[in-house]
């Protein structure tokens, strides 16, 4: 049920920018046994999270078009963690993407096609997750979209 293609340029420079930039990420994850989570853009369509994911060797991906139960990513990404030597997890969440029972976190105006801002699927998952006693959640939001977007990524 993909709404967007797969293919063209757009998404190309888009998954290659969000492959880059999982590293540093990761990185700090693993430096202070985290778990991590980068909001990945797409309103209505995951294929860049779940492939982005898939490339850079991502623990769980969050997609637009599957809802999710909160508790049990939560346990999925604990028992992740617990998993890996490093004592960390790395997740993709698309933006669109929204908890079972429950909708897209939206927030402002309305634009002439009548689409919100998209913003806090990560706030609500990280606080889910720090609810955990011993579980931290390193959130990647700003810069991401950015960069995802733009020619130039800056390292």
């Amino acid at each position: 049920m993909f709404t967007e293609p797969i293919t063209g340029i757009g998404f190309s420079t888009a998954v290659t920018r969000s492959v880059d930039l999982f590293m540093p990420c990761a990185r700090r994850a693993e430096s202070h046994e985290r778990i991590a989570s980068d909001r990945i853009v797409r309103r209505y369509s995951g294929e860049t999270s779940l492939i982005s994911a898939y490339l850079a060797g991502v623990d769980r991906a969050i997609i637009s078009e599957v809802d999710f139960d909160v508790d049990k990513l939560v346990d999925f990404l604990i028992e992740d963690r617990k998993k890996n030597p490093s004592h960390y997890a790395i997740m993709t969440v698309s933006e669109g993407a929204k908890p079972a029972g429950g909708g897209m976190f939206l927030s402002g105006e309305a634009d002439a096609y009548g689409h919100k801002k998209l913003g806090g699927i990560g706030e609500f998952i990280a606080r889910s997750i720090e609810n955990d006693p011993g579980s931290e959640l390193c959130f990647q939001q700003i810069g991401l979209s950015y960069a995802q977007r733009s020619s130039r990524c800056s390292r």
